[in-house]
């Protein structure tokens, strides 16, 4: 279960959150800066804020 969490906030949850983004035109931001945006709140703040509501 920690796998699967782990692989889903590394990369296909950050992909998906920039591509919608993307294509619903909510930001004018671009690409790169999306990219940083979306795979820093995932990959660290997400998995960060799951890990410490699931303490070993």
């Amino acid at each position: 279960m920690r796998l699967a969490v782990v692989l889903l906030t590394m990369l296909p949850l950050p992909a998906g959150s920039v591509l919608v983004e993307r294509w619903t035109d909510a930001g004018t931001a671009g690409l790169w800066s999306l990219i940083g945006k979306w795979f820093v709140f995932r990959g660290i703040g997400i998995r960060l804020f799951i890990a410490s509501a699931n303490p070993i």
